[in-house]
């Protein structure tokens, strides 16, 4: 059996900004990754997904605004020992305001591949519609979405 891909957001989701509530992690760190911006995250929460993601029972690919610098910034310190793939590639920024870039991506990645996790902050939002409207479309064993808020817990990595 493939694993599925799942597609993974940074802010609001690995990152939780600084909002480190010991009800949702008992272990949170903060690191600084350029100039003033800070990453909090949980390192058990990184360490399940990176052993899920090398052991192979998930492929995990970017698709965040981080892009390919999430590579450069937060793979080694999330304990991803390779680059992960940047799903779409990176894209110019310009279009960033436009349509949710990230829809048209998620929804070509549900027919790449077999199953898809969609982990990201903004599904849920309610100017994000358009995105929920396609995720309550989608057979669930296709794909997962998740909108964690404010981050990824243990308990969203159990249901995935």
């Amino acid at each position: 059996m493939v694993a599925p891909v799942w597609l993974m957001d940074v802010d609001g989701v690995l990152n939780c900004f600084d909002y480190p509530d010991p009800l949702i992690h008992n272990d949170f760190t903060a690191f600084e990754s350029g100039p003033g911006y800070r990453i909090t995250y949980s390192p058990s929460l990184m360490k399940r997904i990176s052993d899920l993601h090398h052991d192979g029972v998930v492929n995990v690919k970017w698709l965040t605004t981080w892009q390919s610098s999430a590579n450069l910034h937060l793979r080694e310190r999330f304990g991803f020992g390779e680059d992960l793939e940047v799903e779409g590639g990176d894209r110019d920024m310009g279009d960033f305001y436009g349509d949710w870039w990230k829809l048209p991506i998620a929804k070509e990645a549900t027919t790449k591949y077999d199953r898809v996790i969609w982990t990201d902050d903004e599904i849920g939002a309610r100017f994000r519609g358009d995105a929920q409207e396609f995720i309550a479309s989608q057979d669930r064993s296709k794909l997962l979405a998740i909108s964690p808020s404010p981050c990824l817990t243990h308990a969203n990595l159990d249901t995935i």
